[in-house]
């Protein structure tokens, strides 16, 4: 081809051109409007060490991240979710009572509401603000071998120590924190009740005030102040003729299905007298489940 003057002068122009459409714009990258105008997830805005994307539940606080010590303000400040009343964490002695629940003294579990308050030891266990007023702790002022120290908790009265027996006359005669008509020392016979809860004889524990009344034995079983009223003539005859007396142990002698040793039935009644009503009576239980 043959070159003029016009083309040798268009070619270096093509060429600039060419190179200004190949090369990238210089300066900073455009900015691009994504529209979300809070702080970046992986930022530590409170600058706690955690981010909202490690659980920081409030990155505007730096006392609230993931193990937190949880403190009695209203926040979750470790983030388990759990405000501080409810928060097992803050417990410390695990008596079921927090600072934030008024335990005074969350470091010793014998403190917290409603603990029993030993008189005069110095120490408020009931929180209620004072301690109960007593007597000197190193003292025994009731001459029965324990001082308040020791744990007796009336050092007033010599029949209240730590170990006495327990009496059915309203105090806590042991020191264990249990009136007596709730106190299993109580129970002697362990049938479930004790003299301090109606219990006319202790020491038989098929006597008691639930128990089955067998008429005309003599005995008071149901401890309603009087045997019940039997049959016949005396305890030596066999009223309904099944074999067994009211003196050979038959708690209705007017019924002949019901006898010591009989077949226990589903019936209301205790049929083989053992002091058991059918739904409580493990003999009518056959596959033992």
């Amino acid at each position: 081809m043959k070159l003029n003057k016009n083309t040798v002068h268009f070619y270096p122009l093509l060429a600039i051109m060419i190179g200004l459409l190949g090369c990238p714009p210089s300066g900073p990258d455009p900015v691009v409007d994504t529209g979300d105008t809070g702080a970046a997830i992986s930022e530590d805005e409170d600058e706690d060490g955690f981010t909202v994307a490690d659980g920081d539940c409030d990155d505007s606080n730096p006392s609230v991240y993931p193990g937190a010590e949880e403190l009695c303000d209203g926040l979750d400040s470790d983030c388990d979710g759990l405000l501080p009343v409810d928060d097992p964490d803050t417990d410390a002695d695990a008596d079921g009572f927090s600072a934030c629940t008024d335990d005074c003294d969350d470091l010793d579990p014998s403190t917290y509401p409603g603990a029993v308050d030993i008189p005069g030891d110095g120490i408020d266990q009931d929180c209620d603000g004072d301690d109960t007023l007593g007597t000197s702790t190193g003292e025994d002022e009731d001459e029965d071998g324990f001082t308040v120290a020791d744990g007796d908790c009336d050092d007033s009265n010599p029949s209240v120590y730590p170990g006495a027996e327990e009496l059915c006359d309203g105090l806590d005669s042991d020191c264990d924190g249990l009136l007596p008509v709730d106190d299993p020392d109580t129970d002697q016979d362990f049938d479930g009740f004790s003299a301090c809860a109606g219990d006319c004889d202790d020491l038989n524990g098929l006597i008691h005030p639930a128990a089955v009344e067998i008429p005309g034995d003599g005995i008071d079983q149901n401890c309603d102040g009087e045997d019940a009223i039997g049959t016949g003539t005396g305890e030596e005859e066999d009223e309904d003729e099944d074999g067994f007396t009211v003196a050979d142990g038959d708690c209705d002698d007017s019924n002949p299905s019901v006898y010591p040793g009989a077949e226990e039935l589903c019936d209301g009644l205790d049929n083989d007298c053992d002091g058991l009503l059918p739904v409580d009576d493990p003999d009518t239980d056959q596959d033992f489940d």
